[in-house]
């Protein structure tokens, strides 16, 4: 296993103990109303907080509410992805994600830092509502810690009321005197005739042909 998969399965695995218990007992509360997928859905929109995890899933079932937005990552397009990044240097890490699911998502939703390392100050980024089967491209504006070492954040979609769907995304960096990634993005954009410079604002493109299954994602 190299670097980036142990620390990758380090940060994934924080407080599963704890968290299997309180999937079990969020499922005593709800009397079997809600499997483990539903269970870990509401603890996690509430931030692992067990009472209101219960509280908005009787308020979910009271209302009828309409099911969460569906979103899958079809793959990390990040120019030079893998390459280290210079201390204290300006990046872009880009994502094609699509709206995997039947129903069109909500206006007002955004992929959003969620835990970890942010890199840089950029904490949001607003999508468009996509149709089914839509995909578009989303670049987030990073800037690598002054230390060398490897670095992991988590990015999640969220809706406008705060409601995180869809699968994780993760940025694994490594920072290294001497590392080429800023290098690269600046090579790329001179040969397809953009900036020289990585861009200093997030963006969001969609894309005009949607092939849901022509990629994976790298942590399938």
């Amino acid at each position: 296993m190299d670097v980036d998969e142990q620390l990758l399965s380090q940060f994934s695995s924080l407080g599963t103990t704890d968290r299997d218990v309180l999937v079990a007992e969020f499922q005593q509360y709800v009397a079997g109303a809600a499997d483990t997928q539903t269970s870990n859905f509401f603890l996690e929109m509430n931030d692992w907080n067990l009472h209101e995890a219960v509280g908005a899933f009787f308020d979910f079932q009271s209302k009828g509410s309409a099911p969460p937005p569906c979103m899958g990552l079809v793959c990390d397009i990040t120019v030079g992805d893998g390459e280290a990044v210079p201390p204290s240097t300006q990046f872009n890490k880009t994502w094609r994600v699509s709206n995997n699911g039947q129903a069109p998502w909500p206006a007002g939703c955004a992929l959003r830092f969620s835990r970890g390392w942010q890199l840089g100050p950029v904490e949001r980024v607003r999508v468009p509502a996509l149709s089914s089967s839509e995909q578009c491209d989303i670049t987030v504006c990073m800037r690598a810690p002054d230390s060398a070492g490897s670095y992991c954040g988590e990015w999640r979609m969220c809706t406008d009321d705060g409601i995180y769907f869809g699968e994780t995304i993760w940025v694994i960096v490594a920072v290294e005197e001497g590392g080429l990634l800023d290098l690269t993005q600046q090579l790329s954009s001179m040969t397809t005739g953009q900036s020289q410079e990585p861009t200093t604002y997030s963006s969001v493109t969609v894309v005009p042909t949607s092939h849901p299954d022509e990629f994976s994602s790298p942590f399938s």
